[in-house]
């Protein structure tokens, strides 16, 4: 997995949803007020975001894909305590059937 800390996930999720508007804002600004480089900047900008944008997205496949292993785990090798608790409700199931 790329980020393995879900606070940084987070924090740049949320940068990378901002970029975007981030550079249209400064281009329109560059436009008005004649600001220097507004479409390298702007350009700069959006790749940012798109490489922000595939980062997150493959750290987001890679964390469901290792959810989906865990858990089929869990379901092909029960631990110990589910071992346990199955005995005993099907100890509880036939003193009922048998009383």
């Amino acid at each position: 997995m790329l980020i393995k800390n879900s606070k940084v996930y987070d924090i740049l999720n949320k940068i990378q949803r901002w970029l975007p508007s981030i550079g249209v804002l400064y281009l329109a600004l560059c436009q008005i007020w004649g600001l220097p480089y507004g479409v390298k900047v702007n350009e700069t900008i959006v790749a940012v975001a798109t490489f922000l944008a595939a980062t997150l997205e493959i750290s987001t496949g890679e964390y469901h894909k290792q959810n989906v292993v865990d858990l089929l785990g869990e379901m092909a090798y029960p631990s110990d305590d589910d071992i346990t608790e199955a005995a005993e409700a099907a100890e509880a199931a036939e003193t009922e059937t048998a009383e």
